[in-house]
């Protein structure tokens, strides 16, 4: 227990970290992370849709069935609520490696279609997830990714809808 209670005042600091990161971002290079995207058209949302319920499937495929469900009954009420706060940081953490890998890659190749954040994330976090789980994890981690950061372009770069839809897919 005092495990995660050390752990969330270590969440709570790197809350603190990523306000500094925003905030040194777009004072030293003008890059705004938080601005406001333009307004999604139709297909945008009817792509968003498509790759949710791919991450859902994936999550669903992954955990034998609802993970939310599965990680209450494994966990109790109480490590589950902790659970759950530490996926809202991480959540940011990985936003924040989707936003800075596709803006230095954008920067570096000069085309803003790709997601390069995605792919980011697809190697690092499904690397780790080879290492640390197996074979099958990895691969599916790695398409999550690359769909994490589908979905951040897909919503126009938009923080703020990116978030709680990365959340979604990545929670639910």
């Amino acid at each position: 227990m005092a495990k995660y209670f050390t752990l969330d005042t270590d969440l709570y600091r790197m809350g603190d970290s990523r306000s500094y990161s925003c905030k040194t971002c777009k004072k030293a290079y003008g890059f705004d992370i938080l601005k406001h995207g333009e307004k999604m058209k139709n297909w945008q949302w009817v792509a968003v849709a498509c790759f949710v319920i791919l991450t859902l499937a994936i999550s669903y495929a992954d955990w034998n069935g609802s993970k939310v469900w599965i990680e209450f009954q494994a966990n109790g009420w109480l490590k589950f609520i902790f659970q759950y706060i530490y996926y809202i940081f991480e959540t940011a953490l990985v936003l924040l490696i989707l936003i800075f890998g596709q803006k230095a890659c954008e920067l570096w190749f000069h085309n803003t279609k790709i997601p390069y954040g995605g792919i980011i994330v697809a190697l690092t976090w499904g690397i780790a997830h080879f290492f640390t789980k197996d074979y099958m994890t990895g691969v599916l981690s790695m398409i999550s990714g690359f769909a994490f950061g589908s979905v951040y372009l897909l919503t126009n770069r938009d923080v703020r809808k990116a978030y709680w839809l990365l959340f979604a897919m990545f929670v639910l």
